[in-house]
């Protein structure tokens, strides 16, 4: 097997790549990214390693048990990358469909495209309600990833990822929070009843080299992938406090303010975990204790 990973400069991309290198240090791997030559000199020393750009994997030739991740998707809500970003998976899915191999196809989309669905836990015969271009965009992609496999006979799922959170992913609530209880040794919620459905990275790249594990034709079509279960805002901030205490002996204050509007945020991943026979390993302790250590620079105490 060869694995192709589009976006392999972002984070899942590149957490993905680095597990299955630890693994299998021979294992065949294409990184596809507009940062082909910074990943080059990464990953250097993996002999059966190459990075490309778009360009170049256009030319590469496609191989019988290829299996593609296209993780390529810009996060900003921005019409125009959004439609360039559609056109190239519309490319990329043509190539691998009239390539007349057996290769395999794994859409990495999100779980906002249920929006503000309030019927919750969100399964994955929830109705989409997006809310947003980016949501809107995701939608759109798994409608041509379908027709196109449908079409062209090769097999596919999409993986409706939760929120993730960890080291790089520094725009996301609990890095946010975490990086004031460092600066501020205080955290101010507001509200509280808002639930969050989050996934260690690494747990997210373990869960996906888990689905790889897999023969492509026992694959459903569409999978949740997420926490077990929810994480309500006013339940962060506490184990925050703790394990901040518990490293370094800080002192975080907890301030709470009223707020009507209730974020809901939950879905079903019970599907994945029974197929692939695969957990989380990691709590939200586990991904807090690592951004401390990451953003303080210091050991533990």
């Amino acid at each position: 097997m060869r694995l192709i990973v589009t976006g392999a400069a972002g984070v899942l991309g590149s957490e993905l790549i680095e597990q299955t290198l630890r693994a299998d240090p021979q294992a065949e791997i294409v990184a596809v990214t507009r940062q082909s030559q910074a990943l080059t000199q990464r990953w250097q020393g993996y002999a059966n390693m190459k990075c490309c750009s778009w360009d170049e994997l256009a030319r590469l030739p496609l191989a019988d048990g290829d299996i593609i991740v296209h993780g390529a998707f810009p996060r900003q809500e921005n019409g125009q990358e959004l439609t360039e970003a559609l056109a190239l998976t519309g490319a990329l899915l043509k190539k691998a469909g009239t390539s007349g191999k057996e290769i395999a196809w794994v859409d990495i989309s999100s779980r906002s495209v249920y929006g503000q669905n309030e019927r919750t836990p969100w399964t994955e015969t929830t109705e989409l309600v997006p809310a947003s271009p980016y949501a809107l965009a995701k939608a759109a992609q798994e409608l041509l990833t379908r027709q196109a496999a449908e079409a062209y006979g090769f097999r596919y799922t999409v993986l409706r990822m939760a929120g993730l959170i960890g080291v790089g992913m520094e725009a996301r609530l609990v890095s946010q929070m975490t990086m004031r209880a460092i600066q501020d040794r205080a955290l101010t919620v507001m509200g509280g009843e808002q639930q969050f459905a989050m996934l260690d990275i690494r747990d997210a790249a373990a869960g996906l080299r888990a689905l790889l594990r897999k023969d492509p034709a026992e694959w459903r079509p569409l999978y949740n992938f997420g926490a077990e279960k929810a994480t309500r805002l006013k339940d962060i901030a506490p184990i925050i406090q703790q394990e901040a205490r518990r490293l370094y002996g800080w002192r975080v204050s907890i301030t709470r303010q009223k707020r009507d509007a209730v974020l809901i945020d939950e879905m079903d991943s019970s599907l994945f975990y029974t197929q692939m026979g695969w957990r989380p390993q990691y709590t939200l302790a586990d991904t807090v204790d690592w951004l401390l250590e990451t953003y303080t620079g210091a050991a533990k105490q």
